[in-house]
């Protein structure tokens, strides 16, 4: 699932997760403004994971372990620093499902900038 554009298009990603348990092992992450008005336009207001609208600290903890992290232009920042920017972001969230007194590490497996 590509969490930002199931937000810019006004539908909820804890929706999706929490109607499919199981299903979402992988996402797409990048993260929206929350001047992103809701549209199938394919236009957004983007932002790093942890700078924008979308709440992260619900969607951690629902079975996904593998992210993507994915930027659209305009982009604020160079790729590989928002990618280190992002995985320290979601690496500090608690995990609710690890078990006591553990932290499950979020596994970042590829970045994709688009042009």
């Amino acid at each position: 699932m590509d969490v930002g554009w199931v937000s810019a298009a006004g539908a909820s990603p804890l929706a999706l997760l929490d109607t499919h348990p199981g299903r979402f092992r992988q996402d797409h992450i990048k993260n929206i403004l929350l001047s992103t008005r809701a549209s199938t336009r394919l236009e957004q207001d983007p932002a790093d994971v942890g700078d924008g609208g979308i709440d992260w600290p619900a969607l951690r903890g629902r079975g996904v372990r593998e992210f993507y992290i994915k930027r659209e232009p305009p982009f604020a920042s160079h790729t590989i620093t928002a990618v280190a920017y992002s995985y320290r972001y979601l690496d500090a969230l608690p995990d609710p499902t690890a078990p006591r007194g553990q932290q499950c590490r979020p596994i970042v497996v590829g970045a994709i900038a688009m042009c």
